[in-house]
């Protein structure tokens, strides 16, 4: 037999960076439907639009988009202060931001690669 668990986050407010694809973006889905207030987060801002559009009317809470390059502070700033101004509080981080900047082998790349990809991948979640 196969349980089901049902969450039920009305009031809690969750930033999620990296949601506009793949994992972070099912994470964003579902805490939408599970009725919080989700920030969803790209550097693209057109993607962040369509994402916020699209999970807005899956649960009783709101979503937002933000755009921010966590390779940035300044944007990380913005992004963690424009959660909060929406929402009042961030009550879930979930960093699941990742860039492989890297076309070639790790082997291959050179320090900006390795910087870039540490900013975001490493940095930002500590920041």
């Amino acid at each position: 037999m196969v349980g089901r668990t049902t969450y039920d986050f009305d009031g809690e407010s969750a930033l999620v960076t990296g949601s506009t694809s793949g994992i972070g973006r099912g994470i964003a889905r579902a805490l939408a439907a599970a009725d919080a207030n989700v920030v969803v987060n790209s550097r693209t801002e057109r993607d962040v639009e369509e994402i916020a559009a699209e999970l807005d009317d899956l649960g009783s809470g709101a979503v937002v988009g933000l755009t921010a390059d966590l390779q940035d502070e300044k944007e990380i700033r913005y992004l963690v202060e424009g959660t909060i101004k929406a929402f009042g509080t961030i009550d879930l981080l979930v960093n699941n931001a990742a860039v492989w900047p890297m076309e070639e082998s790790m082997l291959d790349a050179d320090l900006d690669d390795w910087d870039a990809t540490m900013d975001v991948n490493v940095r930002a979640q500590f920041y």
